[in-house]
């Protein structure tokens, strides 16, 4: 018997710095380059496009308000006292149907910090959280996005 090839919700795990987190119905997450047209004397329209950065990942989770295991419990989002040191964190998206115990990680969301978190209470539902998070760089299960190593860096 085959597994299914197309990735589902059901076959999804995350973990937040290697500890799962069951609270989540949804992960959208998203990559953005820019481009930009270049302009030369004698044309009137772009002669090519070049890249010029690449934004930070948005990612988006949205899932149930379970008690005791809120934002700055199991996302690791800071309290305003914890602003001046706290940590990058690692999001990973697992596909557990991978015959490695741990799944094998669709992606990988690297230097990530929560940036906001939003709570709805209504009456006769269940209490649902979304908290977002950008982060500087994400892996797939096809490839590792990285700079090259003649990139600058801060020292």
């Amino acid at each position: 018997m085959t597994a299914a090839k197309v990735m589902t919700g059901a076959r999804a795990k995350v973990s937040v710095n290697g500890k799962p987190v069951g609270i989540f119905n949804n992960i959208s997450y998203g990559q953005t380059f820019t481009a930009d047209p270049i302009f030369i004397l004698g044309a009137y329209g772009p002669v090519e496009t070049v890249y010029t950065a690449q934004d930070a990942i948005n990612i988006t989770a949205s899932g149930w308000r379970v008690i005791d295991h809120g934002p700055h419990a199991d996302v690791s989002m800071p309290t305003l006292s914890e602003l001046l040191r706290h940590e990058y964190i690692e999001i990973t998206v697992f596909d557990r149907l991978d015959t490695d115990p741990a799944g094998k990680p669709i992606a990988k969301f690297h230097r990530c910090r929560p940036v906001s978190y939003n709570t709805t209470l209504a009456n006769r539902q269940p209490s649902e959280v979304q908290v977002t998070f950008i982060g500087l760089r994400m892996d797939d299960e096809s490839a590792v996005n990285d700079e090259l190593p003649t990139a600058a860096s801060l020292p």
